[in-house]
């Protein structure tokens, strides 16, 4: 009897030891984490300010029952010393005369927006064309995309 008591204390044991050997290795670690010594340490963040938006616009509220976009056409997108513009054609596909309101993104490489422009195209005749422009977007920035955000009619 005294035998089982002795194995069954010995497995108490070696379980013990064991824990106290997991928890002995994890308190350095846990220690270490939680400290917040900033002796000789220097954050230092270089930051470069993004270009200045040229102007605040409304864009109109996207409306799925006016979506113009498959109508509208980009064709062009260029510098010059006034800023950037972009070109394209306008097709009235609806059945009756309708204007169409274009937004463009002039966009860095990296897809942020620098500056949006609204293109309003007058009344056109059913299936009827018209090519439309707009410029002097993001003044001073040397890589823009042209973007066509959206196309509603009017």
């Amino acid at each position: 009897m005294m035998q089982n008591t002795r194995k069954h204390n010995t497995r108490k044991t070696a379980a013990f030891r064991f824990g106290l050997g997991v928890m002995t290795m994890l308190l350095p670690v846990v220690l270490f984490a939680c400290s917040s010594s900033n002796k000789g340490a220097t954050n230092t963040t270089t930051t470069t300010a993004p270009p200045p938006v040229s102007t605040t616009v409304a864009v109109p509220r996207y409306n799925a029952a006016k979506n113009a976009r498959k109508t509208v056409t980009l064709t062009g997108c260029a510098y010059s010393a006034s800023g950037w513009s972009a070109k394209g054609q306008a097709t009235n596909m609806k059945s009756a005369a309708a204007g169409l309101s274009i937004v463009v993104d002039f966009t860095s490489t990296g897809a942020r927006v620098i500056d949006t422009k609204i293109v309003n195209v007058p009344k056109l005749a059913p299936k009827a064309s018209k090519a439309w422009s707009v410029s002097g977007a993001a003044p001073g920035q040397k890589k823009i995309n042209c973007v066509i955000r959206q196309a509603l009619y009017t």
